[in-house]
């Protein structure tokens, strides 16, 4: 069969395949479909069309990557990409919610394929266009693990720090001792009245904007250790007053476990570090269950 021809053939088994898998086994042959349909996407000139292809894209590359396929997974969300943007349509205006989930998954397909120039132009394309501080906090998330797998632990820092003064979260500029001290005393002032195996009690934290902070914090832990000891401890704290104030997350145990580190071997206090362990034990027990 000739290529044009080729193409009109894909995309008619594409249509047939579409038309008589229902809706509820879709995803599970969304590769029999995508696979077909983006052969023939050059003949798609109808934007309902394109913009459906596009979901379908998005679909089949989320599955890959769940799958660990990460270079299909980006190939299906570049092409789900190529069928929405082009700047004459104003689709970040038209299809806003499906072009950011492009260009999220995609950063994170091109992060995790250890495609680092990729990453850059997806997130900051996606950034330009966010229009929430939620919006734009999964692709700092991504932005400061491309950034710490390349072990740039500054410039992954530095991102965090961005994005959490936005979220009303400031660190020294230089942190030290005395700084971790203060914060250790707040935490401690915080605690005051609670039982450490009543922790775990308290209710899920609900709120977007704390969650995401912690979230943030938990993705730049280790780049922070590794380069920025310092402030190692105020992310741990923090992270703490958080889980107390607002309740805890799957991120909690975390938490709590670096608390009871620096309980044991900064404080000294190795009886309340230890049962700081347990809590992080149980959160994470906890949170594997749910």
């Amino acid at each position: 069969i000739s290529e044009p021809n080729r193409q009109v053939v894909h995309q008619q088994v594409g249509q047939l395949l579409l038309k008589n898998i229902p809706p509820n086994k879709r995803e599970e042959r969304i590769f029999d479909i995508v696979n077909q349909l983006n052969q023939g996407r050059e003949l798609v000139k109808n934007q309902p069309e394109r913009d459906e292809l596009a979901e379908l894209n998005l679909m089949a590359g989320r599955k890959a990557k769940a799958s660990a396929a990460y270079q299909p997974a980006l190939n299906y969300l570049q092409i789900g990409i190529s069928m929405l943007d082009d700047p004459a349509s104003h689709n970040w205006q038209r299809q806003y919610e499906l072009m950011l989930a492009l260009y999220v998954e995609a950063a994170e397909a091109a992060y995790l394929s250890a495609r680092y120039k990729q990453v850059e132009q997806l997130v900051e394309t996606a950034l330009q266009c966010a229009k929430t501080l939620l919006d734009k906090v999964k692709i700092y998330e991504i932005k400061i693990q491309a950034y710490t797998t390349q072990n740039k632990l500054p410039e992954a820092v530095q991102t965090a720090r961005q994005i959490l003064k936005l979220l009303g979260i400031k660190f020294p500029k230089n942190p030290n001792k005395f700084h971790a001290l203060v914060v250790l005393v707040k935490t401690k002032l915080t605690l005051i009245g609670k039982r450490i195996k009543d922790l775990n009690k308290l209710p899920e934290m609900t709120d977007p904007e704390k969650l995401a902070t912690m979230r943030i914090m938990s993705r730049v832990a280790v780049a922070a250790y590794l380069g920025t000891p310092e402030l190692f401890p105020l992310l741990v704290l923090k992270q703490v007053t958080l889980s107390i104030k607002y309740g805890n997350t799957a991120l909690s145990g975390f938490a709590y476990a670096g608390y009871g580190l620096i309980l044991c071997g900064v404080v000294g206090d190795i009886e309340n570090g230890y049962q700081f362990g347990k809590l992080a034990e149980a959160e994470r027990n906890s949170a594997q269950a749910v």
